[in-house]
């Protein structure tokens, strides 16, 4: 990229607008950049990569402060900046988000960042995203490689000489994006951890499962002595073994005992027999007894109750003669009925016009407090319309919101794609390189051969068959390493499949960064219609979720409280609308309870006296006592007929049960058998004891089972777990071992972690360009090279630079340089770096550079030395721009940029070729 013409308008401190005409500088060579202390001279800077890439080259002032606080309201604030790249011109304009005042009225208005760019074939990109998109995709450098080639800020360049190893590591995985490097030590590191959070579990199991063993006592001993899981594992096969057979032969010695104890057992059970059956006969023989006893009784009652049939029918002549009585007593139980019913009637009366009396009091006031409710609550539906309507939109957001992370994580998962293609591009890049250099070496190499062969043959006199002359002075000699054609062709075949590999890759890459600018444009379009900030989207999106989420729950809640309001609003009007029409049931209601109740106490008053007149006429106060006498006589009537025929049934029953006694006990006596006349309790202690030794025999048998069922299980979950053990414990072995290499953490090795490794690779790169330059301004005395050891074992290194001296022959640190050779140093770094970060990037053409202060720091010879390497770099094509205030340097460059700051704090710039 080579610049052309750059302007500014209302940009920092140019209030007004301020062409910068780079064309007067020529192809080529170095030009300064001049001025007083805060008069602009980095704004040029920021005003070219704020063009491109929409930020300042600091990254320092963001672009809402670009706006020059001395520009008239009415300036426009905007860059313009034109330049050629690869034999094209372009052009891009493009303004920061300033306020400014509005077109039509007063007070101030936003103007949101625009950019827009002018390609060579006509087209013009007029929104930021294709302006990035085609700025990145032209130039081959994203933003942050730009300024490592074009822009060598003020004072970075120094940090790369002084940093420390562990530093640098920090600043090279931010220009070479070695991170995924480190990621991959960290996910090593990790996975190695859970390898061994597995290792000592399975570990652990082994030691809970040889605790959880049953072992005999004269075994214990062995097991202890058993360290090795092998070990352990035989011994507790022995075990089962041997306790499989003592468990057969317990249930031998348990199966004799339990045959002899059921031998027992049914002897025990005749001689059982045999008592009972002289028991029962026994207990028949006292109930013939108690039989003969209970008939003569029967027969002596019998006597006693000569008289009892007279008394039977006086009871039954005094209940006749009060049952022909018995309709009276109906009669006045009718009277006292209606009497008590009347009573209930009148007070059921009372009490209803109580009830309604109350129905109208709570009527009244029922429909008073509806009434205010109605008038507060009159405007509830357009309340709650408005509500239902608010909802409807915050769902709404959150449905965008959704879809907007959902294409913020694509943005990620493409992003990464394109990060790991691009490394993967400039990998073959430089292979591409290599190759090609590789393949110059060897046609250089086969031409001079094939020179030498013909130059062998050559004769004075005779003429050459190149070139004609038949004199000949200087032959080409012979080659000692001949080169063949197949050779070539060979190395020829290899770049081209290198090329058509890297040709697959870049379209690749250009898919993935294509994807990711739609994907980002999206995501950029839904983030403004939120009102999100674009710049850091992850927070925002948080946040606005949060509120979002509880704006949403609250207006649930609120709708819901509404919507019962709402209810209850349409429910009193209804309840209004029939209040008045209850009111007047009520009092309708109460006239016509109290007339029914006078009625009621004039019938009332007539049965009382009806019933008076009869209760005079009757023995009995009620119909009720009347019958209870009757039955009271009848019962006394039966009970003693019942008596009697008790009397004669008793007879004749103990006379029936005499008789069954007699033929049973004949009975039993004949099934005795005197042989089974033994004592049973005899018989009982001898099953007892035999009982006794088979549940000795069974429980040694079953703790025998349960012991070995036990160490089964043990045995087979200590199998498992051994043989997980040794698979996950070889897995940790070989996952530490690749961790340690990864982390640098090799005993008795350098300490180097692999992505150090890799950056070390880029370093050496680095150094290698930087001494080409750094030899030249130091004369010849002073090399970099990078320190190969660390000062021990014990700490990570890699990344130290070390200084050759050629005057002492020996290496020293980089700190014992005076300040003008570490300047010196630091600059031929920082170009280094510039040159590595463009071979990285496929060879992108940037041919404008500028370099910020450090000038100052040099001695007379060092600031010639460094100027005639500047001046060399500046005539392979490049325009060099530098920016200080050394006064030599003033006299000795004449393209100049000065920059004047004014009294009223502006600044303006003129162009001197």
């Amino acid at each position: 990229m080579r610049l052309k013409q750059l302007t500014l308008s209302a940009f920092g401190p140019y209030h007004d607008k301020t062409i910068i005409d780079f064309e007067r500088f020529g192809e080529s060579g170095i030009f300064l950049i001049t001025g007083d202390t805060g008069a602009g001279k980095t704004t040029i800077f920021d005003a070219i990569s704020f063009a491109l890439y929409g930020s300042s080259s600091g990254g320092i002032r963001e672009s809402k402060m670009l706006r020059s606080e001395y520009a008239d309201p009415n300036t426009e604030t905007f860059v313009d900046l034109s330049f050629d790249y690869k034999g094209r011109h372009y052009r891009i304009v493009r303004n920061p988000v300033y306020e400014r005042p509005k077109k039509r009225g007063e007070g101030l208005t936003t103007e949101p960042a625009r950019a827009t760019f002018y390609l060579d074939d006509g087209r013009v990109l007029s929104t930021a995203a294709e302006v990035d998109k085609v700025i990145s995709e032209l130039l081959g450098v994203n933003e942050n490689q730009f300024k490592q080639i074009a822009m060598i800020a003020q004072g970075d360049f120094l940090k790369l000489l002084h940093a420390p190893s562990h530093e640098k590591q920090a600043l090279f995985r931010r220009i070479f994006q070695t991170d995924n490097f480190e990621k991959l030590e960290n996910y090593v590191r990790l996975k190695r951890d859970e390898i061994r959070k597995e290792v000592n579990a399975f570990s652990m199991q082994m030691q809970m499962q040889k605790e959880a063993a049953q072992l005999p006592e004269d075994k214990k001993e062995d097991f202890e002595l058993a360290i090795l899981p092998d070990q352990f594992i035989s011994l507790l096969d022995q075990v089962i073994k041997d306790d499989q057979d003592l468990s057969v032969e317990l249930n031998d010695e348990i199966r004799l005992k339990e045959k002899a104890r059921d031998k027992l057992r049914l002897s025990l059970q005749k001689v059982t027999d045999y008592h009972d059956l002289f028991g029962e006969i026994k207990e028949k023989e006292k109930a013939l007894t108690q039989s003969q006893e209970a008939l003569f009784a029967a027969k002596k009652a019998k006597e006693d109750n000569r008289e009892i049939d007279l008394e039977i029918d006086a009871h039954k002549k005094e209940a006749t003669i009060i049952e022909n009585s018995l309709a009276d007593y109906k009669i006045l139980d009718d009277i006292a009925s209606s009497v008590v019913s009347l009573k209930t009637n009148i007070n059921q009366l009372e009490e209803n016009l109580n009830q309604q009396e109350k129905a109208e009091e709570g009527e009244k006031l029922a429909f008073e407090e509806r009434a205010v409710f109605l008038e507060d609550h009159k405007d509830i539906s357009v309340l709650l319309l408005e509500d239902e309507q608010e909802l409807k939109r915050l769902e709404d957001q959150k449905n965008k919101l959704a879809a907007l992370e959902k294409l913020y994580d694509q943005s990620k998962v493409q992003e990464e794609a394109l990060l790991k293609a691009g490394k993967k591009l400039s990998q073959e890049n430089k292979q591409v390189i290599d190759q090609r250099q590789e393949l110059n070496r060897l046609e250089e190499a086969y031409y001079h051969a094939q020179a030498g062969l013909l130059a062998k043959k050559l004769v004075d006199g005779q003429p050459c068959p190149v070139c004609g002359s038949i004199h000949h002075p200087d032959k080409a000699g012979l080659q000692d390493d001949s080169i063949s054609k197949e050779a070539i062709d060979l190395a020829q075949n290899y770049l081209d499949d290198l090329m058509s590999k890297r040709e697959q890759t870049a379209i690749k890459h250009e898919g993935i960064s294509t994807n990711l600018r739609a994907i980002d444009e999206q995501v950029k379009n839904m983030a403004k219609d939120l009102k999100l900030a674009k710049d850091d989207l992850s927070p925002s999106l948080e946040i606005y979720k949060q509120e979002l989420t509880r704006n949403f729950s609250n207006l649930e809640k609120e709708i819901e409280k509404k919507s019962g309001l709402q209810k209850k609003y349409k429910q009193d009007q209804e309840s209004q609308k029939l209040s008045s029409q209850k009111l007047e049931d009520i009092k309708l209601k109460i006239i016509q309870l109290r007339q029914e109740q006078i009625e009621g106490q004039t019938d009332l008053k007539s049965r009382v006296k009806q019933q008076d007149n009869l209760k005079n006429k009757l023995t009995f106060e009620s119909e009720l006592k009347a019958k209870e006498t009757i039955s009271s006589l009848n019962a006394k009537a039966k009970a003693l007929e019942e008596k009697k025929e008790a009397i004669e049934s008793e007879i004749a029953s103990q006379q029936t049960t005499i008789k069954a006694h007699e033929a049973s006990i004949e009975s039993l006596r004949k099934r005795l058998d005197s042989k089974y006349d033994q004592n049973p309790e005899d018989l009982k202690e001898k099953i007892q004891e035999e009982e006794k030794q088979i549940r000795t025999f069974s429980t040694r048998r079953q703790d025998l089972l349960t012991s070995l069922y036990q160490n089964r299980k043990v045995l087979t979950n200590y199998k498992s777990a051994y043989i997980a053990f040794e698979d996950q414990e070889k897995k940790y072995r070989q996952v530490n071992d690749l961790y340690s290499s990864l982390a640098g953490q090799v005993s008795g090795e350098e300490k180097l972690r692999f992505e150090v490794y890799v950056q070390m690779a880029y370093f050496e790169d680095i150094i290698e360009r930087a001494n080409l330059r750094f030899y030249e301004m130091t004369s010849g005395q002073f090399q970099l090279r990078r320190m190969k050891e660390a000062s021990d074992n014990q700490s990570q290194s890699g990344l130290d630079i070390e200084i050759i001296d050629s005057h002492s022959a020996k290496a020293r640190h980089v700190k014992t340089l005076s300040g003008g050779e570490s300047f010196k140093a630091a600059l031929a770094l920082a170009l280094g770096l510039s040159d590595t970060v463009q071979m990285m990037s496929g060879g992108v053409a940037i041919e404008s550079m500028f370099i910020d202060e450090g000038f100052g720091s040099l001695d007379k010879d060092s600031l010639r030395q460094v100027m005639h390497a500047l001046t060399d770099l500046s005539e392979t094509n490049k325009l060099i721009g530098i920016i200080s205030h050394v006064e030599s340097l003033k006299e000795t460059i004449d393209k100049k940029i000065v920059v004047t700051k004014e009294p009223d704090g502006t600044s303006k710039a003129e162009v001197i070729s």
